[in-house]
């Protein structure tokens, strides 16, 4: 069993051996890319395969080609930042090699580059031309290049900081951030109390109706009582007429009605005179007695009255 369990130990141990090589090897192969790039006048090409092989295979040799490549291209902060990874490793064979380079191009890097001290409310977020620098308190300053830095500074229920900063080679600059709160939305003031000396006059304004409902009823009744009145004096008519003609006195005797409507005439006649005549006095009183809207308006009220 003890034998089972150390094969077992001994057989991740090995593949991991082999994966770091492979690592190691594909690095290796990376830089040796990279480098070429670099003799080809190609930096920013160079910079992205350093990349990638120092992400894969981290060491003192790829953070430092990486610092060298972004300070041919004046990536100052990184370049800074990669420079000083690769010189933390003075025992390292490649560093040993090349520490004069690596130390001149640190010198020439820092005097490219200036430092911020941020002070300000706690928990504000930081971000200095485009990058984030942490949140305040920060306990050291920012490096940053030189030149205009744009400082922007956010916190929840502040308004967004923004200023850009002058920062000179070699030299530090102070800078207070100051947030601005956000105004709650507060209630409006209520109105104040109207006296009877502050009332001014009641204005009233009289709305004309632009139509009464009265007017087109009663047209609509007139129209309806005519078509039913017209109706019923034609069935009138037409009662006691055969297809030969009327079966009065005189007909032939085999005359025989085919029309039997004078009933229905009357009853017709009659319903459509009636609607009519309703149809007459809706539309008389709409014209007479139309309808009058009033609207008061004062300081503090509004009043609506109305006669239909």
């Amino acid at each position: 069993m003890k034998r089972a369990a150390l094969f077992a130990v001994f057989l991740v141990l090995s593949t991991a051996r082999s994966s770091f090589a492979a690592d190691d090897k594909a690095a290796d192969a990376m830089i040796a890319k990279g480098l070429e790039l670099r003799r080809e006048g190609r930096s920013l090409e160079a910079v992205a395969i350093f990349q990638k092989a120092n992400e894969i295979a981290p060491s003192p040799r790829s953070a430092g080609q990486l610092g060298l490549a972004e300070s041919a291209i004046d990536r100052w902060g990184d370049a800074e930042q990669h420079l000083n990874t690769s010189l933390a490793s003075p025992e390292d064979p490649w560093v040993k090699d090349h520490r004069a380079l690596l130390e001149q191009a640190l010198t020439l890097v820092g005097s490219r580059m200036g430092q911020i001290r941020l002070t300000g409310p706690a928990g504000a977020v930081i971000v200095i031309s485009g990058k984030s620098a942490g949140t305040l308190p920060l306990a050291m300053p920012v490096r940053v290049n030189a030149g205009p830095a744009l400082v922007t500074a956010t916190a929840s229920g502040f308004r967004q900081f923004e200023m850009s900063v002058p920062v000179e080679a070699g030299k530090e600059t102070q800078l207070n951030i100051v947030l601005e709160a956000i105004p709650l939305s507060s209630a409006p003031a209520p109105l104040p109390a109207t006296t009877a000396a502050a009332v001014s006059p009641v204005r009233a304004v009289e709305v004309q109706p632009q139509s009464s409902w009265r007017t087109w009823t009663g047209a609509s009744l007139i129209g309806v009582g005519a078509a039913m009145a017209a109706w019923g004096i034609v069935w009138i008519a037409i009662d006691g007429h055969s297809s030969s003609g009327s079966c009065t006195a005189g007909a032939p005797s085999n005359c025989v009605p085919v029309y039997n409507t004078k009933t229905v005439g009357y009853v017709l006649t009659g319903v459509g005179v009636a609607t009519s005549a309703a149809g007459a006095v809706l539309l008389y009183s709409g014209r007479t007695h139309g309808s009058d809207v009033s609207v008061a308006v004062g300081p503090s009220a509004l009043f609506l009255t109305g006669r239909f």
